[in-house]
């Protein structure tokens, strides 16, 4: 996945918030000057300045309106959004809620989901 600014982010059944966590840093990465990227002890190229990015409005975008998550579990929505305000994601879209759920349709709302391989292993089962 290379998930770009602009586009709505989900993760059905988002936990702590890593992986949209991980999605805000990629993003932030992309928007970072060389002189202050770095190498993480994992090889990958990180930048979490994102310097090049000076428009109020995109800032406000990526990080109001960009990430999505849902979680059945209170505990693991209350640490997700925790997660996302601590990491500078000012108003984190995370709710309680069963995405398993025959009620749950979010169709063709998000641009990019980001899931754990078991919840395809579960949804291809609730089918």
């Amino acid at each position: 996945m290379n998930p770009r600014l602009g586009e709505s982010i989900c993760d059905p059944a988002c936990g702590t918030g890593g992986f949209l966590l991980g999605a805000y840093q990629h993003i932030l990465t992309q928007y970072t000057s060389d002189n202050r990227r770095f190498t993480d002890e994992n090889g990958f190229v990180k930048g979490t300045f994102g310097d090049k990015l000076t428009n109020d409005k995109l800032w406000k975008q990526l990080k109001e309106n960009t990430f999505f998550g849902y979680d059945f579990d209170n505990t693991m929505v209350r640490i997700g959004l925790m997660n996302l305000m601590l990491h500078g994601i000012s108003q984190p879209n995370i709710d309680l809620r069963d995405t398993l759920s025959k009620k749950f349709n979010e169709d063709n709302r998000y641009d990019v989901i980001l899931a754990n391989p078991l919840l395809k292993v579960a949804l291809t089962k609730a089918i």
